[in-house]
């Protein structure tokens, strides 16, 4: 007799991975991220956040103006956030990243008072190098126009002066605010200053 071969039906689609659940925030399975991770900063202006980066992804809330947040990323014109009153995208634009002196969500405004004294930036460390000093209320939010971007190490403050310092222009990315001579700026900011305004 001839040998019966028994066929078996075989799927040819393949295993299908279960569906992972993305919250407003957009953190996988419903699992946020800790409430301090991400770097610190916060809202210029009232903001509208959004399911994702772009208007076209619907809105799913407010933060208000001044508000602490936690930025975890930033494409193009669009920050991914989370605050108190809702996590998503919003606008790079309302994002602010400068800081206060003593801890990173301490502020949220620059606002500093005027120190009423004046500051000078040298290009090596310790105070060595080529100089130049600027009275207090002195503005500049762009040192690649006067030719001192990403070139200072050590700052002199006289006594009484403060001074605001930013890796980019027009006061965005890390900021500090300085209260007394540095020999040795922060990683951050060494050979990295690109704007500063003098109190």
């Amino acid at each position: 007799r001839p040998k019966v071969v028994r066929l078996h039906a075989v799927s040819t689609h393949a295993p299908v991975a279960p569906r992972m659940r993305v919250h407003a925030g957009g953190f996988a399975n419903g699992h946020a991220r800790p409430r301090t991770a991400g770097t610190a900063a916060w809202t210029d202006s009232d903001a509208t956040v959004y399911g994702g980066p772009g208007t076209a992804y619907g809105e799913l809330g407010e933060i208000t103006a001044d508000s602490a947040i936690r930025v975890d990323r930033c494409t193009g014109f669009w920050c991914q956030v989370r605050a108190d009153e809702a996590d998503g995208w919003i606008r790079l634009a309302e994002v602010s990243f400068g800081i206060a002196p003593s801890t990173l969500v301490s502020g949220p405004r620059l606002n500093y008072p005027p120190g009423g004294a004046g500051v000078c930036f040298y290009t090596g460390a310790n105070f060595t190098g080529s100089s130049f000093c600027l009275p207090a209320g002195a503005v500049t939010r762009d040192a690649a126009l006067n030719g001192h971007d990403n070139s200072i190490s050590s700052i002199e403050l006289e006594p009484g002066a403060k001074l605001r310092v930013c890796r980019d222009r027009n006061f965005r990315s890390w900021c500090e605010l300085i209260t007394q001579s540095q020999g040795h700026l922060s990683d951050l900011l060494d050979n990295a200053v690109t704007s500063w305004q003098v109190y």
